[in-house]
């Protein structure tokens, strides 16, 4: 997975996230039918206790800036911030890094402890679930970070549900297609 910051869509898993929910709601699907599906789309990763929470993390900064924050997203987000298991790899990298992740999840504990949240309110439609586009383990990606040993710049290639869209993050060339 590539990481390049500190905040909630820093890394190719949550902007995943993100443009998934954006894609589905684009298809006209209500916001607990998107919910509905990433969390079958993603139900192996959320077994995980570092892919796990980052689920959670981005489905509730999803949901409250669009004001619509479900209790259930609500209180998964806020027991990983709780207990943060998935801080290791943060401490690994490094106090500053630590120190500067866990800054970001405190202020998406803020914003959650303020938020009003509801229950999901519109039925899941399962059918729509049996999609094969929503089946565990479609959304499989990988993410390499290289050096070019010519210049000592970094390069990313790689498999992502959109390489493309992760380009502009990176200060590199837009993959050309052939």
């Amino acid at each position: 997975m590539g990481t390049w910051g500190y905040g909630i869509f820093e890394d190719d898993f949550t902007l995943d996230i993100k443009d998934l929910t954006n894609s589905y709601l684009d298809e006209g699907v209500s916001i607990d039918q998107a919910v509905a599906r990433l969390l079958n789309l993603f139900s192996e990763e959320l077994k995980d206790e570092d892919d796990g929470p980052l689920v959670y993390f981005a489905i509730s900064s999803i949901l409250l800036d669009r004001d619509d924050l479900r209790e259930d997203i609500k209180e998964k987000a806020l027991f990983h911030i709780e207990h943060g298991e998935h801080l290791r790899a943060w401490k690994d990298a490094g106090l500053f890094k630590y120190l500067s992740r866990k800054k970001v999840l405190n202020k998406l504990k803020k914003r959650l402890l303020v938020a009003e949240s509801r229950e999901q309110q519109t039925d899941i439609d399962s059918e729509d679930l049996k999609d094969d586009r929503f089946k565990p383990g479609v959304a499989r990606y990988y993410v390499y970070h290289l050096i070019n040993h010519k210049t000592g710049k970094p390069y990313y290639v790689g498999s992502t549900i959109n390489l493309e869209l992760r380009t502009k993050y990176f200060q590199i060339n837009p993959i050309r297609k052939h």
